[in-house]
C-alpha cells in the first residue's frame, strides 16, 4: 500500500507521505510554485510570499533578463505587465503536471510549462521533474529541468535567474536565524550575491528548530546560456533541497515541541 497520497484541494495540488503534509504545488498569474514544503514535524522551510516581493513565491522558476531581440527584453521575474521597447513582462505557464511513485518512500512530478512573452507567445519550452524522497527526519526534493527555445534568445547575466526559494521568515537573520555556505560565507552580508555550491538556513518555527539546505550539482554536458530554435539540450539544473530534521524545543517556549 502507498505511503503517498494527493489532494486537490483549494487549487494546490497537495503531496501527503503517512498523512502529514509536505508540499503542493501551484499555479499563480506569474509562474507555477511549490509551498508549502514542510519537515516530517510538520515545520514549513519556505514562504508563500512576501509584502515588498508578492513575486517570490516557495520555489519557483524566473529569469530578469531574457532577450529575444537586441532591443527586446523579457522580465520573467518582476511581473510587471507593461510591454515596453526597453523591458516587457513575461509569463511561465504549467501546461501539464503529472506525478508517480518511482520507488521506495519517493515519488515524481512532471511538469511541463511554458514561458510567453507579454503576448502570450511561446518563447520557451521547460520541462522540469521533482524528485521527492519523504522519511522519518528529512524530506528532500531533487529538481531536474530541461529548456528549449522557441526562438534564438539570449538568457542574459543577472543574479535573479532560474531556481529560486523563498526561505521563511523565522530563518532571516533579524528573527534569529543564520545562513552558511559552502565557502564560509555566513548570513546575508556573507552569502548574498555570491556563488557556491552550497547553501544553509535554518531557524526557529512552531518552538522547534528547522532548517534547509540547497545544492547545486552540474549537469551533464555543457551548460548554454545561448539557446537557438530546436535546441532540446537546453540547461539542466540538479538540485536537492532537504528540509532538515528538528533539533528540539526553542529555548522559552515551553511546553512539549
Amino acid at each position: 500500500m502507498s505511503n503517498f497520497e494527493i489532494r486537490e484541494q483549494m487549487k494546490r495540488t497537495k503531496l501527503f507521505f503517512d498523512g502529514k503534509y509536505v508540499a503542493a504545488f501551484n499555479d499563480c498569474m506569474w509562474h507555477p510554485y511549490i509551498y508549502p514544503f514542510c519537515t516530517p514535524q510538520g515545520v514549513c522551510v519556505i514562504h508563500e510570499a512576501s509584502v515588498d516581493h508578492p513575486f517570490h513565491n516557495g520555489i519557483f522558476f524566473a529569469h530578469r533578463c531574457v532577450a529575444v531581440r537586441e532591443w527586446d527584453v523579457i522580465d520573467f521575474w518582476v511581473p510587471t505587465y507593461s510591454p515596453s521597447a526597453v523591458a516587457s513582462s513575461g509569463r511561465v505557464i504549467c501546461r501539464e503536471r503529472t506525478w508517480a511513485e518511482s520507488g521506495e518512500n519517493t515519488i515524481e512530478f512532471r511538469e511541463h510549462s511554458e514561458w510567453q512573452d507579454a503576448l502570450a507567445v511561446p518563447i520557451i519550452e521547460q520541462k522540469t521533474v521533482y524528485g521527492f524522497r519523504c522519511g522519518e527526519t528529512v524530506n528532500s526534493v531533487r529538481i531536474r529541468t530541461t529548456f528549449t527555445a522557441q526562438m534564438p534568445l539570449v538568457f542574459k547575466q543577472t543574479k535573479e535567474a532560474f531556481l529560486a526559494t523563498r526561505i521563511a521568515d523565522t530563518f532571516c537573520v533579524d528573527n534569529g536565524g543564520r545562513m552558511v555556505d559552502a565557502d564560509g560565507g555566513e548570513n546575508e552580508a556573507g552569502t548574498f550575491d555570491k556563488t557556491s555550491a552550497w547553501v544553509d538556513a535554518q531557524g526557529f518555527a512552531g518552538g522547534l528548530t528547522a532548517g534547509g539546505a540547497a545544492e547545486q550539482k552540474a549537469a551533464a554536458g555543457e551548460k548554454k546560456k545561448k539557446k537557438q530554435q530546436g535546441d532540446a539540450a537546453g540547461e539542466e539544473k540538479s538540485v536537492a533541497i532537504p528540509a532538515a530534521p528538528e533539533l528540539g524545543p526553542q529555548p522559552g517556549a515551553g511546553g512539549e515541541p
